[in-house]
């Protein structure tokens, strides 16, 4: 099962938004029973997004194939 996610930053920092975007992608998995296998993560952006009250938005996706938990 292949899961998404995506996060809007006032940074365009790839390191940030690739640890953020992880921590939700490890939660969502988890809560379908499953793990992320990290090896198939795949990190797009920034993409500029629209300006909010002066400042730039830089939006990320992630996506990432989830693995049946071990019991």
């Amino acid at each position: 099962m292949m899961y998404r996610a995506a996060a809007a930053l006032a940074s365009d920092d790839t390191v940030l938004a690739t640890e953020q975007l992880q921590e939700q992608l490890q939660l969502i998995a988890m809560a379908g029973g499953r793990v992320p296998d990290w090896s198939t993560l795949a990190v797009d952006g920034p993409t500029p997004g629209p300006e909010w009250r002066g400042q730039a938005w830089f939006e990320f996706t992630a996506t990432v194939e989830g693995t049946p938990a071990p019991h």
